[in-house]
């Protein structure tokens, strides 16, 4: 399956506090997501939404993200770093 990944202004204002190396490192990694899918390690409830996952991607990095299997999108919603 090939997966389609995209964000949200959210998710894309998080990705401009990275630094260059950090949204390079990440672009990379979601980029990736298109032929594997994401990791879907950490499932986090979110208003009714079931398969809301957040994973700590990259080192002190951590993606919020929606992944629906019947369609292949992958929603990323927050990027946050800590």
């Amino acid at each position: 399956m090939t997966w389609s990944v995209v964000t949200g202004d959210d998710a894309w204002a998080d990705l401009g506090r990275l630094s260059a190396t950090e949204r390079a490192d990440l672009t990379d990694l979601l980029v990736e997501w298109v032929n594997t899918g994401p990791p879907r390690q950490n499932r986090r409830p979110l208003l009714g939404m079931q398969d809301v996952f957040v994973d700590e991607v990259l080192p002190a990095i951590s993606v919020t993200y929606f992944a629906d299997e019947a369609t292949g999108i992958v929603g990323v919603l927050r990027i946050r770093k800590r």
